[in-house]
């Protein structure tokens, strides 16, 4: 089976109803992606980030008739477009196993494994995650996650409560629940992103330890180890909630975040943090430190 393939260019604001507009038509999959090199500011929490300019791809049946299918979103899509459709006819390929070719076994701390579904663990692996494509990023390949998993491996987690705040796929909450936390809370504003979680810790067998919820859904409880893989603008925003849920001396990892902004997320958490120096992987930075007993004020050298 081949696919046919129409990219449309359009503002932001209309990429929502062209979506609808091409699921409706028959599209069975709608993706957008930047049009130029507008960069994507960082997105405060809940807030869905988009570029101002899109191309909006629908994937359509390679059997449909082009001709009437143009004729017919011409017509719904008049005044939320700009410019000719472009299209394209796309040989089939299996896309899971296009995947799985790619997908790499992956270690952290000598002991802590991220691995495909159906590949075989390593015999002296004493944790492992393993990970299929989902819904939602996240696989250990990205620098921001491979930090976090290498902390996360590095700390005592047995008999521990784990929150992962903007858990993504899962990955940092899974591999919290096999290297022996007791609970682990896994906090996502995005359905998708909750969905792919709770799959992924079905999969690893520990489903039960994980509480997947919403940011408005976290329950009434402190950690030990808290980590936020996310945007440094959205970590600077959720401070004060992210002390409110460590314990005096949990450990925290913050990571998303980029050189040149981490002096101001360090000066924001020295207020309840005693803050360490970040560790560093390619561009990206993480931060950790451990939660004060007391709320007095510390002073981070700036050297970042």
């Amino acid at each position: 089976m081949n696919w046919l393939q129409l990219r449309f260019n359009a503002p932001g604001v209309h990429t929502d109803q062209i979506s609808a507009v091409l699921e409706a038509a028959g599209a069975v999959a709608v993706s957008v992606l930047a049009a130029d090199d507008e960069a994507l500011l960082e997105p405060g929490p809940g807030e869905l980030p988009m570029w101002q300019h899109n191309w909006v791809c629908g994937l359509f049946p390679g059997e449909y008739d082009e001709q009437l299918l143009r004729l017919s979103l011409d017509n719904e899509l008049k005044g939320l477009v700009d410019g000719e459709v472009v299209s394209e006819r796309l040989e089939d390929q299996d896309w899971i196993n296009a995947w799985r070719d790619q997908a790499v076994a992956r270690e952290f701390s000598n002991h802590l494994w991220v691995i495909p579904c159906d590949a075989q663990a390593p015999s002296l692996a004493r944790a492992v995650v393993r990970l299929d494509a989902g819904l939602a990023f996240g696989s250990g390949a990205h620098p921001t996650t491979a930090l976090c998993l290498e902390w996360l491996a590095q700390a005592d987690l047995k008999d521990t409560v784990v929150i992962d705040y903007g858990c993504g796929s899962g990955i940092l909450a899974i591999a919290a629940a096999v290297l022996g936390a007791r609970q682990v809370i896994a906090v996502d504003y995005d359905p998708q992103a909750l969905t792919a979680a709770h799959n992924n810790a079905l999969i690893n067998g520990v489903a039960e330890k994980i509480h997947i919820c919403a940011p408005r859904e976290v329950p009434s409880v402190q950690a030990d180890y808290l980590l936020a893989n996310i945007l440094a603008n959205a970590l600077y925003s959720l401070c004060e909630e992210l002390s409110g849920l460590s314990k005096p001396g949990a450990g925290l990892a913050l990571s998303g975040i980029l050189r040149p902004q981490a002096q101001r997320l360090l000066d924001r958490y020295a207020q309840s943090f005693m803050m360490n120096a970040p560790l560093q992987q390619a561009d990206w930075l993480l931060l950790s430190g451990v939660r004060r007993k007391d709320q007095s004020l510390s002073n981070v050298e700036s050297r970042y």
